[in-house]
């Protein structure tokens, strides 16, 4: 009987994984549709390509600064992109950055399991909940670097207590290929992770030398000016996935008050940080605040497009080892995974173009936020002294 069971299980996780597998790969079907290949094969990384040399021929890889086309990273992403960009063939550049990001998707996976004391045959499952995620197969469409983004902070997540000045280079090479990761020191702060926040300075300064040393120090300031025009920048394309976008989708607003919801969602998200980071100096949790972070600098910017959601994974499988696999946690991911693969499809079943992805991402977060304020609640009254003295 047990053996039956098992089997049958078995069979009804196949057949899910295979429809998920199935509907990412639709969905990314139907944008090459849109982008034939090969002529749109890896697109941005080849914008990125052109800044590269811009560097180096015109001293200015900000040369383009139009959002979609233009190269918008700290001049410190560019060390990266000059690994792949040196292979002037489209294919074999093609394979090796789809082989890098396949790769660290992988490590990923396998680390954040092995972190948790899973073996492969526990997490199987997981390789394909990932690397059949459509954000992250357009992703290797695009030739996007987010997951080289994504796996700086998994280094950070893994390394933060056992080897924490090389867990702090890796957020540092988070940040310098997105920005945003710079709010994981105030996760480092919340944890009191003074050798990691030493780690990323160290980690930050070594790669904006070598920036400054090789593209020259004034790409910095272009960066700086490039960056305000960003925070300024407010796309509302149908392919743009921002919370305002997708709000005027559903329901046409003025642009004016678009960036007041845009302001005041920020402020929402920040509280949020704050309260799960006063939250993780009590309980000493390493997982909460880290998710929250992850899924909130996801959805907070004013640019975002459907490949950034890509970074869901990350949090997704922390939640799901952190969790033990618990059966609620794993049916809500699978459900919001499996939303966001169908929400990019236009003729399928024209869903909410984002907004049911924004709706996994925000409630996601408040769960864990509930979850924290309970276990801190408990964790004071079975502590009376320090329970009376916050009650104050």
């Amino acid at each position: 009987m047990k053996r039956f069971r098992f089997r049958v299980k078995a069979l009804l996780i196949g057949a899910c994984l295979f429809a998920y597998v199935v509907l990412g790969f639709t969905t990314v079907l139907e944008l090459v549709g849109r982008k034939p290949l090969p002529d749109h094969l890896i697109e941005d990384f080849n914008y990125y390509a052109r800044a590269y040399k811009d560097a180096f021929e015109l001293g200015d890889p900000y040369a383009v600064r139009d959002i979609g086309t233009g190269f918008l990273y700290p001049p410190p992403a560019l060390l990266i992109v000059g690994l792949y960009a040196r292979v002037s063939s489209l294919m074999p550049r093609v394979a090796l950055l789809g082989a890098t990001n396949i790769l660290l998707v992988s490590l990923m996976v396998y680390a954040v399991g092995q972190r948790h004391g899973y073996t492969l045959s526990d997490i199987w499952w997981w390789f394909p909940l990932a690397l059949g995620f459509a954000p992250f197969l357009e992703t290797l469409l695009l030739g996007q670097i987010n997951v080289m983004t994504h796996f700086g902070i998994l280094l950070l997540f893994l390394w933060q207590d056992v080897r924490p000045l090389l867990g702090g280079a890796g957020l540092a090479l988070g940040i310098v290929t997105k920005v945003t990761p710079l709010a994981f020191l105030g996760y480092l702060l919340a944890r009191r992770k003074l050798k990691a926040i030493a780690g990323t300075v160290v980690g930050l300064a070594v790669f904006c030398l070598l920036a400054g040393w090789i593209f020259g120090w004034h790409t910095f300031a272009s960066f700086f000016d490039v960056f305000k025009q960003l925070l300024e920048a407010f796309p509302l394309d149908p392919n743009s996935h921002s919370f305002v976008a997708v709000l005027n989708r559903l329901v046409p607003l003025p642009y004016e008050t678009l960036m007041v919801i845009h302001r005041w969602l920020t402020v929402y998200m920040i509280a949020v940080f704050v309260l799960s980071g006063i939250l993780t100096t009590l309980t000493r949790e390493r997982e909460p605040l880290f998710i929250i972070l992850c899924f909130g600098l996801a959805l907070v910017p004013n640019v975002m497009w459907y490949h950034h959601y890509v970074f869901f994974l990350l949090p997704v499988i922390v939640w799901l080892a952190w969790r033990r696999k618990h059966p609620a946690v794993v049916a809500w991911c699978f459900v919001g995974l499996t939303l966001i693969q169908m929400d990019r499809l236009y003729s399928f079943l024209q869903l909410t173009n984002g907004a049911l992805a924004h709706g996994f991402g925000h409630l996601s977060i408040l769960m864990i936020l509930v979850g924290q304020l309970c276990r801190t609640r408990r964790l004071l009254k079975s502590k009376p002294r320090l329970w009376k003295l916050l009650r104050r």
